[in-house]
């Protein structure tokens, strides 16, 4: 009999494409993100046996991405990526999940001007800049965990 055991199990949805817009008044800020979250954990079973009962879907990964950006929004994209951290570790048991890595990256558009002043709700995709982060967290890093 041959034993075998996982070096590393990561897994998730990469490239979930967020488009958020924030009305204040009639002013509008946009947030164009592209939100990847890899989870680790003890999916051993999953590939030995088989097994796909801790497995969590992808769609559920992305559709999770979607539901936060309504209930745990945060304009920074480094919070935003602790808020989806702190999600995945509060669902699933630390048997479960070990492990987030999620990763953002934000397009920069800007206002576009109108008879020299910024619009309140037109915008340009400026360049190719972009903000990115990525927070890499093992469980117990979560909240109340971090320094």
């Amino acid at each position: 009999q041959h034993e075998s055991s996982m070096l590393a199990q990561i897994y998730g949805k990469r490239e979930v494409h967020l488009v958020k817009v924030i009305k204040d008044g009639d002013v509008h800020h946009m947030h164009d993100l592209t939100v990847s979250c890899l989870l680790d954990g003890s999916f051993d079973a999953t590939y030995v046996s088989g097994d796909n009962s801790k497995v969590i879907p992808t769609d559920t990964v992305k559709n999770t991405i979607y539901a936060l950006a309504q209930s745990k929004w945060s304009p920074q994209i480094e919070q935003f990526a602790l808020n989806i951290v702190d999600h995945f570790f509060s669902t699933y048991s630390s048997t479960h999940v070990t492990k987030v890595i999620v990763s953002i990256r934000q397009k920069d558009w800007k206002r576009v001007g109108v008879d020299g002043s910024p619009h309140k709700h037109t915008f340009h995709l400026h360049g190719g800049s972009e903000k990115t982060t990525t927070v890499m967290a093992p469980r117990g890093s979560e909240k109340g965990g971090r320094q």
